[in-house]
């Protein structure tokens, strides 16, 4: 009788262990693992802070970072892949996000790399046949980050132009800060075509020359030529067309 209470014992602290194991691996993969507690983490800054632009800034950067650095053992030349959230064209607009938090005077070079990247991210999927990039974590939460990563900065750089700008002032100068916030002129072009260049020049080649892991799958060799040079000049082409959509935005 002893032996059999103790084997129900056994077999239920068994059950219990194993429903605690499960239930820790599902809170580890749903909060960790899917990046879910950079974003209460984000919220919980905004609550404290009251800044949607650093939240929102931590979140899509922190969530990145989480993912390739637990997730990087699923792809060839793991050691590389923890690191390619730095390398992206995508990832030179947080580098512009921080010069717009730095100083507002950078307000047409932010919003012109970040058009550059939104509107080249969404043609090239359905235009130059890119493909995304495989990943192992929840669809839905992956399909929602993309998103808000190519869209959410250019929108709030917009209603800062909008919002800040004085059509009423002949130079285009924020009251408030009393910088120029509206200066889409043809150093803010260059500058715009310098920061695209300079990415994929003295960012992108030297990544693929010393990993051999391509960014994007429409830049493959197998690719042919002339699709992958038409992708180049479209990205340059793309520069004019943010410059001018500035100008267009700040006549409102």
């Amino acid at each position: 009788m002893n032996t059999l209470i103790n084997n129900i014992q056994f077999k239920f602290n068994k059950t219990i262990h194993i429903i605690q194991l499960s239930m820790l691996t599902y809170v580890y993969n749903c909060l960790i693992k899917n990046g879910l507690y950079i974003l209460l983490l984000s919220i919980f800054i905004y609550l404290l802070i009251g800044d949607i632009y650093i939240s929102t800034f931590l979140f899509l950067k922190g969530y990145i970072s989480n993912y390739y650095y637990l997730h990087a053992e699923h792809y060839p030349q793991p050691k590389f892949y923890k690191y390619i959230h730095f390398f992206r064209l995508t990832d030179s607009g947080h580098i512009a996000s921080l010069l717009f938090m730095y100083n507002k005077k950078f307000t047409p070079l932010v919003h012109n790399v970040h058009f550059v990247i939104d509107v080249g991210y969404y043609i090239s999927y359905f235009c130059f046949q890119m493909k995304a990039q495989k990943t192992y974590i929840n669809s839905f939460i992956e399909k929602i980050y993309e998103s808000l990563l190519h869209t959410i900065f250019y929108i709030y750089i917009v209603h800062y132009i909008l919002t800040n700008n004085d059509n009423n002032n002949i130079n285009n100068i924020n009251n408030i800060n009393n910088i120029n916030i509206c200066n889409f002129d043809d150093n803010t072009l260059y500058y715009t075509f310098m920061w695209i260049n300079s990415w994929f020049i003295f960012v992108y080649i030297p990544w693929v020359y010393f990993t051999n892991i391509y960014l994007y799958n429409i830049l493959e060799p197998t690719k042919p030529f002339y699709l992958r040079l038409s992708l180049i000049v479209f990205m340059n082409s793309l520069v004019y067309i943010s410059n001018q959509t500035g100008k267009y935005i700040c006549s409102f």
